[in-house]
């Protein structure tokens, strides 16, 4: 009796670690987690370290908007209303609505 409830336990044990490692794979593909398949950026460790050093010395919190303004510049995803921002042409108005 008391080995087939062994087995019973040793079953459903490797049964939740197969539902999380599925769990798991899951959030790595919608890009929640970093698990098997996708490896972390190196400067995103930097990143993070900078957000730790910013509670300790307060002065930091302007690097990391450096930081991130250059990230969002490279991406094309900067504020077009930022008057900081430096475009290489200005932005060009619609044609007005003709009725005719």
């Amino acid at each position: 009796m008391g080995t087939i409830k062994t087995a019973i336990i040793v079953g459903l044990l490797l049964a939740a670690l197969y539902l999380l490692h599925r769990l798991a794979r899951w959030m790595e593909e919608r890009g929640w987690i970093y698990y098997t398949r996708k490896k972390p950026d190196p400067a995103s460790i930097g990143t993070a370290f900078l957000e730790l050093h910013q509670i300790v010395q307060p002065e930091k919190k302007h690097i990391l908007n450096v930081k991130r303004e250059s990230r969002l510049e490279q991406k094309g995803e900067a504020d077009p209303k930022d008057p900081r921002r430096k475009s290489a042409s200005p932005p060009q108005a619609s044609p007005p609505f003709n009725r005719g």
